[in-house]
């Protein structure tokens, strides 16, 4: 029985050892320690790490049955160590890292090679200024060594396009983008072709770099090309210039492919020198402005309505001081008094005289400026930035400066020994200063990647130029340079042309500036100078260099004291960024960043739910006695050394209570749209040690952060008001206790968020139509509603509207208060409202998420009318045998016109309105045709085969004509809505058809080798003969290698057009109607040409059988022009007017050899018509002036026209003074400019009867023997109408007669030769008393008293009553000698009883002034 009661003692005894081991264990460690060695017994270990590999050679020895109260040790990043890259620590391998340097934009551990957004490089685009991507540095951290790769590369990046054999190069914008392309000429071979000269493009965009255009031939032999917008399209043309072939080629821009179009040859003027292009006239198109031997400045204006330029216009500019011709070396143009100024040019002749040539009333002139010292080499630009052009001459001597002074330019000569050739000034670098650049010129080693030669840059004034420090080595041999911005960013590009060896080209990119600004202090650190390339066109990037390690200085003192921003695992980071300045526009380009540092990290808190290293080591405690070794597994990205040290882990006795708690169930409390509260066991149930409850919180479906927990709370539930309705959500818990003990994540809670109640529907909705308006618009108001409302939305359908759900609403309104009135335009479809059709809206309120009531206010159905005035336009649509394209029209009087005019109003035709049409011409033309439009607003306004079935007077429905229809509008009717009032104009041509007939043979040249020539022209129809006189046709004469020898002008005249000269049997004549004469259409062709054939000699083989070495010698052209005159027929016209008032005919004779203009006018033009005028026919007394050929007669018609009675008038002879002018017509050659006298004037009196009036006479007895008293009588009524004859003839005789006059002769058959003709002097009074010994008579000549008798009219035989007035007659002579000596006057002058002046010199010389005249006429008995 002891036994047994000993064995349960000792099983007793057992099992309470067995239950109480870990208090004897720890008994074991029953005091407080320190760790601060790792289980190698060292502080410090350096752990050789490689890349991707798991490494466990480290671990921490701790005793058993222990709490650790903290635990640390630090990661040492050093710079002088090869780095392990980023770095983690797993204890225990369960996926949760203890710690990790992995952070993004972390970069390796003691290198910093990434930016915050863990990219290795940056590319950062500046556009003046620009921030690189940040990047971190460790707080606190010592920055060892940095270095960096920094360079930029232009928007337009720097680098050579290979184009071989470039001969010139000019700039302008093509495509009319804003941005400049560049044009290149060269020798290129194109298929199928030899080498010749072509053009092609480079142009630049931001997508596609530099791109090449395909190459087009242009002139053969050309040297020069200037590239401008010559038919102002905005569109730039290039023009090529050969000056050999004495001519340009015009390749025009396509505006919708922008290529570049074929060649179109323009001939100039012969012996081209140079040309330019520009606006010369100020129309806005570009003009085509050339020198030429013999001093000749030749202009050809660009005509925009043909395509073509017009015949040439040429100034001769003659040698300084001299009428001599002088010899031009050179040409310069510009706007040289600002963009805005008048494009003209500056003509440099063989001794540096400047000319100024400009455009003065339509015609080249010389400025009355010029000035001396310029060559051949011209450049141009604002040198002082006062807005003016200023220049530079290279010259034998050095250079020449000219400050443009507003009116002229001040030259300065400066003597230097440089040599500038091609030299150009522009500002190179953006800095807003020009500067002189020039080529230094170098023999290249046949290796273009060795540079030889440069541009030198000079500071350049208006006196002077001075040598900089700065020298542009873009390429190697560069020869010329052009200055323009193709991208825009205010730096330009240069554009060199360069290459040796093999390689030749273009070199294209900007000179830039840069700069750099490391440590954000505003001052910059580093800077670079110089061309920026990516590497493809030859030219490297523009780099950064530091050289005396600013990165790492200027960086380090910034890891200290500034703010930083914490990571997980408790690591401190600075963020920094550098800054970047560019002169222009591109990108900097960061590479190969690696800043090395030193810092310690300490390895203790860390974000997951264990919370720090002590709480892992408490983990892993377990029963027993001894120690426990926890391995310190390291991963890395790299290979590379990884150093430890300072570890310190302190520790009581006793090991923790690791008992795993429950895991929380969760269950919804309460769901609404505004919260949702959730719940989960009483906390009694996780322990007296619980912490707190971690709730997790994301969208439906994703992963839960374990390391971010949504948030916290120490209750067993939560409220989460951070929701939105319609959302879903996921909710997890667990439970946190002591030692980074925490409960299993709770199941997933997924949960909706519901809405809330829609609102109710709005009240008070009304709909009507839009009152004034045009139409398609409804009127729509409503009560605001009183529950809260995000939106209100309207809805209009054609049909009742039922349910909302299957419509789309036409507009949305926000909340307001009260009541609401707005309009509405559309239905549901998006389709505008159609008035008068039944429409149903509905309104309908929403709230915040979208949500409506079911039920929804409706009103319906409401129509919109439109009750405005609308506007209307009028359509033409013309078909013509002639042309017509929409926008203009050519039509003749023979072609057909069907004309239908529609009146629009929104694309619907207004019917029955009443239309006019107008036909508008040149000289008052007018024809109106009126009609009214049909149901579909149309109207046929004109259908005829030929315009001749309008009216006849559609013969001169010619030149720039209109057609004009006009509607007055209408205010509306019950179906016509009312309609404003339109007017719509066409306009074209009206042609002039004519057919011309010429030989078809070649023409024979004469002995001497001249030839005549003429080409018939006759009008479609007889009554437009007129209008051919004075049509202008070009002329010129090519010999057989193409060279114009001879040109000018020829004019149709009487139905021909007549044109001599000589030529050689291999010429060729060619004649082109001159521009602005468009309404002039001849047929078959416009162009007449002419061949010619040999001249015939004789049978002795001699031309002419003269003695002077058998020479024919043509007479020299007058130097005067002879005047002209005028004869008429003998006509009577009778008293009153009758139906025998015939035309007087008269003859103008032009004795001449030469053609002239006829000018004719009145001599004086009354206020007052007088009561018998005449009106000449075909010569206005105003208007254009006609023309007559050498010795040729015209023959003009004088239609009298009454304008009253001829009461004041006395029957006899009348006239009227006319002036006749002939003008010497030049044929081009110059030949009258250089006649003394190129016209001649004729005045004279254009002279009639005038009848006498009708009168019943009482037989007169003129026996004095039979009533003596009734004799008297007689004798009197007889010396009263002697004296009123006498009256008369001294009237008509007094007045200037031409030298043709003979009507005398009619009258008085005893006269035997004619008088003298009387001619109105080219002196005053004034002149002639200058010359006068003062001796004054007061007597008219004796002998003019007879010959005013002598010529008075017929009808009174003044002999048969000689004898028997003897006595009156004598007594009326001295009554008019005594009224005579009243009216002397005291300068000699006397007045006779006709109101006659009379004077006489001192040579003896009777003079005469009559009534109204200004001038004195000699006296010729």
């Amino acid at each position: 029985m002891n036994q047994n009661r000993v064995s349960a003692l000792l099983v007793l005894a057992l099992l309470i050892f067995a239950q109480s081991n870990a208090l004897f264990l720890g008994s074991a460690n029953s005091q407080p320690g320190t760790i601060n060695t790792f289980s190698n017994g060292s502080a410090s270990v350096d752990i050789s790490l490689t890349a991707d590999t798991l490494d466990t050679n480290y671990s921490l020895e701790v005793p058993r049955n222990v709490t650790f109260q903290s635990g640390q040790f630090m990661v040492n990043a050093k710079d002088e160590v090869a780095s392990p890259g980023q770095v983690s620590l797993d204890i225990g391998l369960d996926g949760i890292y203890e710690w990790a340097f992995d952070g993004l934009g972390f970069g390796d551990l003691g290198h910093q090679n990434k930016f915050m957004n863990n990219a290795s490089s940056d590319s950062i685009y500046s556009n003046g200024s620009a921030q690189s991507s940040p990047f971190y540095l460790p707080h606190n951290s010592v920055i060892d060594s940095g270095t960096m790769d920094i360079s930029y590369t232009s928007q337009v990046p720097a680098g050579l396009v290979p184009i071989d054999n470039i001969t010139a190069y000019e700039t302008g914008d093509l495509d009319n983008d804003t941005l400049d392309e560049v044009v290149v000429k060269a020798d290129v071979h194109l298929p199928g072709t030899s080498a010749g000269p072509a053009l092609t493009s480079l142009d630049w965009t931001a997508s596609t770099g530099i791109t090449q255009s395909t190459w087009v031939p242009t002139c053969r032999n050309s040297e020069e090309i200037v590239v401008i917008d010559i038919d102002n399209d905005n569109y730039s043309d290039v023009v090529s210039i050969a000056p050999s072939e004495g001519m340009v080629c015009i390749h025009k821009t396509n505006s919708t492919t922008g290529m570049l179009t074929n060649a179109t040859p323009v001939y100039l003027t012969a012996d081209l020198i140079s040309a330019q292009v520009g606006d010369v006239d100020g129309d806005g198109n570009a003009d085509i402005l050339s020198i030429h031997q013999g001093g000749i400045v030749s202009l050809r204006t660009y005509n925009d309505k043909t395509g073509n330029f017009k015949a040439n216009t040429t100034l001769t500019v003659n040698a300084n001081g001299t009428l001599i011709p002088t010899q031009l070396t050179a040409m310069y143009a510009d706007h040289f008094y600002g963009p805005q100024g008048d494009f003209s040019a500056l003509v440099v002749d063989y001794t540096g005289h400047t000319s100024h040539v400009k455009w003065i009333n339509n015609a080249l002139a010389l400025d009355i400026y010029s000035f001396d010292g310029l060559e051949s080499e011209i450049t141009g630009a604002d040198i002082d930035q006062d807005g003016d052009i200023d220049l530079f001459s290279s010259t034998m001597q050095g250079f020449v400066l000219a400050e443009n002074n507003g009116t002229s330019w001040n030259t300065t000569s400066v003597a230097s020994s440089r040599v500038f050739v091609n030299v150009t000034i522009a500002d190179h670098d953006g800095d807003g200063t020009l500067s002189l650049l020039a080529p230094r010129l170098a023999s290249g080693d046949g290796n273009a990647q060795t540079i030889e030669g440069n541009i030198s840059v000079f500071d350049i004034s208006t006196t002077n130029i001075t040598a900089t420090q700065t020298v542009l080595e873009p390429w190697s041999c560069p020869q010329d340079s052009r200055f323009i911005d193709m991208d825009a960013d205010g730096l330009p590009e240069h554009i060199i042309t360069a290459g040796e060896g093999t390689t030749f080209g273009l070199f294209i990119g900007s000179w830039n500036s840069i700069s750099m600004d490391i440590d954000q202090n505003g001052q910059d650190d580093l800077f670079a100078l110089g061309y920026a390339g990516d590497g493809v066109g030859g030219t490297a990037p523009l780099a950064f260099s530091d050289t005396f390690g600013l990165l790492p200085t200027l960086l380090s003192p910034m890891t200290v004291g500034q703010a930083f921003t914490t990571h997980d695992y408790d690591i401190k980071m600075n963020t920094f960024t550098f800054s970047f300045s560019s002169s222009g526009t591109g990108h900097f380009n960061l590479s190969n960043m690696d800043i090395g540092y030193d810092v310690d990290f300490v390895v203790e808190n860390n974000p997951a739910a264990v919370g720090n290293l002590t709480n892992i080591i408490n983990q892993q405690q377990t029963a027993g006695t001894g120690v426990i070794l926890i391995d310190l597994p390291f991963l890395s990205t790299k290979t590379g050394i990884l150093s430890l040290s300072s570890l310190n882990a302190d520790y009581i006795p006793g090991a923790p209570n690791l008992a795993l708690p429950p895991t929380p169930l969760l269950q919804v409390d309460e769901l609404t749209d505004e919260r949702v509260a959730i719940s989960w066991q009483d906390l009694s149930d996780f322990g007296d040690d619980l912490e707190l409850f971690e709730i997790f919180k994301v969208p439906q479906g994703d992963a839960f952060d374990l390391n971010s927990a949504a948030f916290s709370t120490p209750l067993n539930f939560t409220l989460d008001v951070d929701i939105s309705p319609g959302d879903s959500y996921d909710y997890a818990v667990r439970s946190l206790h002591p030692f980074g003990v925490t409960s299993l994540l709770s199941s997933r809670l997924s949960i909706t968020i519901p809405f809330p109640s829609p609102p109710l529907p709005v009240q008070g909705l009304v709909a009507a139509d839009t009152a004034d308006d045009n139409g398609s618009s409804l009127m729509v108001s409503w009560n605001a509603s009183e529950e809260l409302v995000s939106e209100y939305r309207i809805f209009v359908e054609s049909e009742e509207i039922f349910s909302l759900q299957s419509y789309t609403s036409v507009d949305t309104i926000t909340p307001f208060v009260g009541s609401l009135t707005t309009n509405v335009t559309t239905q549901g479809n998006g389709d505008a409202l159609v008035d008068r059709t039944d429409y149903w809206l509905a309104v309908a309120a929403y709230d915040s998420y979208g949500n409506t009531s079911s039920n929804f206010a409706l009103f319906g159905p409401v129509q919109s009318q439109n009750n405005s005035l609308r506007s209307t336009n009028i359509v033409f649509d013309l078909v013509t045998s002639g042309f017509s394209d929409g926008s203009s029209f050519e039509i003749s009087a023979l072609d057909s016109m069907h004309l239908n005019i529609s009146l629009m109003s929104a694309g619907e035709g207004i019917p029955a309105q009443d239309l006019d049409l107008y036909f508008i011409g040149p000289d008052n033309f007018e024809h109106v045709v009126s009609g009214v439009t049909d149901e579909n607003g149309n109207w046929n306004a004109v259908q005829v085969e030929d315009l001749t079935e309008l009216a006849n007077s559609f013969s001169d429905f010619i030149g720039e004509v209109s057609l004009v229809a006009q509607y007055a509008g209408t205010a509306g009717t019950a179906d016509i809505q009312p309609a404003d009032l339109a007017t719509v104009t066409l306009n074209g041509l009206g042609l002039l058809r004519a057919t011309v007939t010429s030989p078809s043979e070649p023409i024979q040249l004469d002995v001497s080798s001249q030839y005549s020539v003429t080409a018939s022209i006759t009008p479609e129809l007889p009554a437009q003969s007129a209008r051919l006189a004075n049509i202008i046709y070009d002329w010129h004469l090519t010999d057989a290698a193409g060279n114009i020898t001879d040109s000018g002008t020829a004019e149709i005249k009487g139905g021909e057009i007549t044109l001599s000269g000589s030529a050689s049997s291999t010429d060729v004549l060619t004649l082109t109607p001159s521009a602005n004469q468009d309404w002039y259409s001849p047929s078959p062709a416009a162009t007449l040409s002419f061949t010619f054939l040999a001249g015939q000699v004789d049978d002795t083989g001699n031309e002419t059988d003269n003695e002077t070495d058998n020479e024919t010698t043509l007479p020299s052209f007058p130097d005067v022009t002879l005047a002209g005159s005028l004869s008429c027929q003998a006509v009577t016209y009778a008293w009153e007017q009758n139906s025998s008032d015939a035309p007087l005919t008269c003859t103008i004779t032009n004795p001449n050899p030469f053609e002239v203009q006829i000018v004719f006018t009145w001599a004086v033009i009354p206020a007052t018509l007088p009561p018998l005028s005449f009106e000449p026919d075909p010569l206005p007394s105003s208007g254009p002036t006609l023309t007559m050929n050498a010795n040729e007669t015209l023959e003009i018609t004088f239609t009298p026209v009454r304008n009253g009675p001829s009461d004041g008038l006395l029957p006899g002879l009348q006239g009227v003074g006319y002036t006749l002018q002939l003008i010497c017509m030049d044929d081009g050659t110059g030949r009258c400019s250089t006649m003394s006298s190129p016209s001649a004037t004729t005045e004279g009196e254009l002279q009639w009867t005038l009848a006498t009036q009708l009168e019943v006479d009482e037989p007169v007895d003129l026996n004095p023997d039979e009533t003596k008293g009734g004799s008297g009588a007689l004798v009197g009524g007889i010396i009263a109408l002697l004296v009123l004859g006498g009256l008369g003839a001294a009237f008509v005789l007094l007045r200037p007669r031409a030298e043709e006059d003979d009507w005398f002769e009619e009258f008085d058959d005893e006269e035997e030769e004619d008088s003298p003709p009387v001619t109105k002097p080219s002196r005053s009074l004034d002149e002639m008393k200058s010359e006068d010994t003062g001796e004054t008579v007061d007597l008219t000549p004796q002998a003019r008293r007879p010959s005013l008798f002598d010529e008075v009219d017929g009808r009174v035989n003044i002999e048969e009553f000689q004898d028997d007035f003897e006595e009156e007659v004598e007594t009326l002579d001295e009554e008019t000698e005594h009224v005579a000596e009243e009216t002397t006057e005291d300068d000699g002058i006397t007045v006779d009883e006709q109101g006659t002046e009379w004077w006489e010199d001192e040579e003896g010389v009777w003079w005469y002034r009559e009534e109204g005249w200004e001038d004195w006429a000699v006296w010729e008995d």
